[in-house]
C-alpha cells in the first residue's frame, strides 16, 4: 500500500530530549516559591551535609556522622517534594488514568527503608562505641555542630513562610492531596534533624568541658531512634 503523502512517509516520531526535560523540569521547579524555596534548601542542606561527614570522619565523632546522614535523608523528603511539585503538574493519561501519585508514594516506600537501614546501623554502631567509648577530636566539633543546628532552623523557616502551614487555593498544586502530605513529612524530618543537631552540640560541650567521650555514642543512639520514630509515621 502506497503511502498518502511523502510527509507521511518520511514521519519520525520526535526524540527523548534529555537536556530538554530537565530543563522544563528546573524551569516548572523555579517558577513556583514554594518548590523554589525548596530547591534552595536542598542544595544548602547537601552542601552542610557532605561538610558534617567529613568532619566527622576526621574528627572521629558517629554523633556529627549520624547527624550527617539524617541529613542526607532530609534531602531524599525534599527530592520527594521537589518531584512531588513537578509531577502534580502532570495530566493523567490511558496509562496512569488517576495520575501520578504512585510514583511518589513508591519513592516514600523507598525513602523508608533506606531510613531504617541507616537508623539500624548507627544504632548498632552507637551501642558498640558506648561499650568502648572512641577518642574523639572534639576540639572544633562545636563551630559545626552550631552551624548544622542553623542550616536547620534555616529550614524551619522555609517552611513555615514558604506553604507548609497553608494552602493559596486550587491553584496551589503542592499544598494539595499527597504533595501536601510530602511537604508535611518533610517538616517533619528537619524538625527531627534539629533535635539531632542540639544532641550533637550538647555531647560536644559535654566532650570538650567534662570529657564525656561516652555523649558522642549516646547521642549517635539518640539521632537513631528519632530516624526509626520518623519511619513509623
Amino acid at each position: 500500500m502506497l503511502p498518502l503523502s511523502i510527509k507521511d512517509d518520511e514521519y519520525k516520531p520526535p526524540k527523548f530530549n534529555l537536556v530538554r526535560k530537565v530543563s522544563g523540569w528546573f524551569r516548572s521547579i523555579l517558577s513556583d516559591k514554594t518548590s523554589r524555596n525548596l530547591f534552595f534548601f536542598l542544595c544548602l542542606n547537601l552542601s552542610f551535609a557532605f561538610v558534617e561527614l567529613l568532619y566527622g570522619i576526621w574528627s572521629n565523632s558517629l554523633g556529627l556522622i549520624s547527624d550527617s546522614f539524617h541529613m542526607f535523608f532530609d534531602c531524599t523528603a525534599l527530592l520527594a517534594g521537589l518531584a512531588a511539585s513537578v509531577i502534580s503538574k502532570w495530566r493523567s493519561n490511558d496509562a496512569f488514568s488517576y495520575g501520578y501519585v504512585r510514583a511518589e508514594v513508591l519513592a516514600g516506600f523507598v525513602n523508608g527503608l533506606f531510613l531504617i537501614f541507616t537508623a539500624f546501623f548507627i544504632f548498632s554502631e552507637g551501642v558498640e562505641r558506648a561499650l568502648e567509648p572512641p577518642d574523639v577530636h572534639h576540639e572544633r566539633l562545636l563551630p559545626v555542630s552550631i552551624l548544622g543546628f542553623l542550616v536547620n532552623l534555616i529550614g524551619i523557616f522555609v517552611f513555615q513562610h514558604g506553604g507548609h502551614g497553608h494552602s493559596h487555593g486550587s491553584d496551589d498544586h503542592l499544598a494539595s492531596g499527597s504533595s501536601k502530605q510530602i511537604l508535611e513529612g518533610v517538616f517533619l524530618h528537619i524538625v527531627a534533624d534539629t533535635l539531632g543537631s542540639i544532641g550533637v552540640i550538647i555531647s560536644a560541650l559535654l566532650m570538650q568541658n567534662y570529657g564525656l567521650m561516652i555523649a558522642d555514642p549516646v547521642c549517635s543512639m539518640l539521632i537513631a531512634l528519632l530516624i526509626g520514630v520518623r519511619c513509623m509515621k
